[in-house]
Parts: structure tokens; C-alpha cells; sequence
């Protein structure tokens, strides 16, 4: 696993911007960096910030009434 996030960061740098922005986050989570308290949602931030860049690139984003 860890080799794939390196190879996904690489690709992220890649594409710079708000995906390269995330590269400092994920390298400490494969690192074992970012502390994980039970009930903290917080150490998935970069795959929700991913995922709504490539939402907002794709045109997905949606609002509901």
C-alpha cells in the first residue's frame, strides 16, 4: 500500500495545484505522522479534499434543494 501512495503522490505532483496541495498529508499518514483518535474523522481530509477537486473537474458537483 505504501508504494502505491508514494506512486499516487507522484502523480499528484504531477498535476500540481489543489491535488499536489495534499502530498504533505498523505505522506504522513503512510509515514505513520497523523495521530488517529477514535472518533476523529479528521485523517481522511485529503481523500475528501481529492474528491471534491476531481468532482469540481468533472462537473459533479451538485446542489440539492
Amino acid at each position: 500500500m505504501r508504494e502505491t501512495t508514494l506512486r499516487a503522490c507522484t502523480d499528484l505532483q504531477a498535476l500540481g495545484g489543489a491535488y499536489a496541495e495534499q502530498i504533505p498529508t498523505l505522506r504522513a499518514l503512510i509515514d505513520g505522522r497523523t495521530t488517529a483518535v477514535i472518533g476523529d474523522d479528521r485523517w481522511h481530509t485529503p481523500a475528501r479534499a481529492l474528491l471534491a477537486v476531481e468532482r469540481q473537474r468533472l462537473r459533479l458537483d451538485v446542489t440539492l434543494m
